[in-house]
């Protein structure tokens, strides 16, 4: 297996309330309850990010919708149990600078956070 190093953000997001949650509740019904957060996570968080910043750019801004655009379609994630992991590698080609992309992370990032 070929290993590929990259330069980047990692974003560890923990969901607050997981060991709670299983201590309080049905084995059946939190596997079912996690394996829904799981499968939506993703969709989710972009569908935030899409209504609560994208959606909010003006026309005016078309460089700064289109950077946050290309990184939310760059962003690699993982979700699992209680963590959602959220990269972007800073090395990418890209036509905006890593400070501009950076800063489109931390509002995806946010979006991450909020759900």
């Amino acid at each position: 297996m070929d290993t590929e190093i990259q330069t980047g953000f990692v974003g560890w997001f923990d969901i607050l309330g997981y060991k709670e949650f299983l201590e309080n509740n049905d084995l059946a019904y939190c596997i079912n309850v996690i394996s829904e957060v799981i499968a939506k996570a993703k969709q989710t968080v972009i569908e935030d990010f899409e209504i609560n910043v994208l959606d909010r750019i003006s026309d005016d801004f078309q460089q700064e919708k289109a950077v946050l655009l290309e990184v939310r379609d760059c962003a690699k994630w993982a979700v699992f149990a209680d963590t959602v992991v959220l990269a972007l590698p800073t090395q990418a080609e890209s036509v905006f600078t890593d400070r501009q992309r950076i800063g489109a992370y931390l509002r995806l990032a946010r979006s991450v956070m909020r759900q």
